[in-house]
């Protein structure tokens, strides 16, 4: 079990040598929603906090609505009614020295004194965090994701080398963070990444499938490749997906298992590839992140079909039989039995990532 400090090993010394000067610390209003914690600023900056909240992706209408109340909760000053003070900003992980963590980013990308804002995940018992890191002037200069337990030191890995990879790649449709400092789960700490931030005018892409980047996902695919002689037992996320196969529908899950894959191919794929992911300036240039679930091997059709399932998501019931169908029309091809392989292996490839968003197409298969 790793220490309770959760920080990088060079920390421990810090600690011992009270590196960590009093006088910079401070205290965070902490703003919560249902409960949980959901944004946190320095208490004696509005203008951090007012740089942090603007950092906070508009990728819900909830989200939306949220943000514009923070936002103006801190410019006329009412944000004392809404939130609280506490001396550690993490207030969910409190064993997680968060200004001796401050001291070392400092240190070791020689940005001078930092400034902070935290955001958590929507689901609050994630084991992570986000950090927006900011100049003296406000300007955004770091985004960190801080692993507080054994998963997410596995996807932020997976992050970093893929990062690192794409960056010397000399990407030419889309652009990637650049990777600032990284340390390593150990067996003193957790995983934390700092990457280069996205920039502050880029937006959103609009949530439509005109908005689909066919040059980006060809370049993120790279050449095709045979799956090999030994078919499923080659893919590396085969077994994951085995394992969260109960409960999926039968007919789905046996087609699958006795599709041949002599002639499918695979790829390298995002994994997780939706207009949540990705965000455009206004020069045309696209920006795309989160890459925790990228995989050499996916599917050739894994991340067109997570764009169509993002941009076509909705929670009301009488809307999924159209989104069954307008998914039969998009991708189905009755004389391509090849094709149908390949949406199988998207699909359960998908489900791994984000199972919610397969059942309505799994649970018909039977109609397909």
């Amino acid at each position: 079990m790793r220490g309770c400090a959760i920080v990088p090993g060079f920390l421990c010394v810090l600690r011992q040598l009270s590196y960590t000067d009093p006088m910079k610390r401070t205290d965070y209003r902490i703003y919560r929603m249902g409960g949980n914690p959901t944004f946190a600023g320095p208490a004696d900056s509005a203008a951090t906090r007012l740089a942090g909240i603007a950092r906070y992706q508009p990728i819900s209408l909830k989200r939306s609505l949220y943000r514009s109340a923070v936002r103006a909760a801190t410019i006329t000053r009412l944000d004392r009614f809404v939130s609280c003070r506490e001396e550690n900003p993490i207030v969910n992980y409190p064993a997680f020295d968060f200004f001796l963590w401050m001291d070392s980013i400092e240190n070791k990308l020689g940005l001078g004194e930092l400034s902070a804002a935290v955001i958590w995940p929507p689901q609050i018992d994630r084991g992570r965090v986000y950090v927006h890191l900011f100049d003296s002037d406000c300007s955004p200069v770091g985004f960190a994701k801080i692993s507080f337990n054994d998963q997410n030191d596995i996807s932020i890995d997976s992050e970093a080398k893929t990062l690192q990879s794409l960056h010397d790649a000399e990407l030419q449709t889309f652009c990637v963070p650049a990777v600032l400092d990284y340390q390593s789960a150990s067996f003193e700490q957790h995983a934390v990444l700092v990457t280069q931030p996205i920039p502050i005018d880029a937006k959103p892409l609009r949530k439509n499938l005109i908005s689909y980047p066919t040059a980006c996902v060809d370049e993120i695919s790279g050449e095709y490749r045979p799956i090999g002689p030994h078919g499923f037992e080659s893919l590396s996320w085969w077994n994951r997906f085995l394992d969260g196969c109960d409960g999926f529908s039968p007919e789905f899950v046996r087609e699958l298992k006795e599709a041949n894959l002599a002639n499918t191919d695979c790829c390298r794929s995002h994994g997780d590839f939706g207009t949540h992911n990705m965000v455009k300036e206004p020069n045309g240039d696209l920006w795309v992140y989160d890459w925790e679930e990228s995989c050499e091997d996916a599917p050739i059709l894994a991340d067109e079909i997570s764009y169509f399932l993002g941009v076509h998501r909705s929670s009301n019931p009488s809307k999924h039989q159209l989104l069954f169908e307008r998914f039969r029309a998009h991708f189905f091809d009755k004389n391509n039995p090849q094709r149908r392989v390949d949406i199988m292996l998207a699909l359960a490839f998908r489900s791994i990532v984000n199972r919610p968003s397969t059942d309505l197409i799994i649970s018909r298969w039977n109609q397909l």
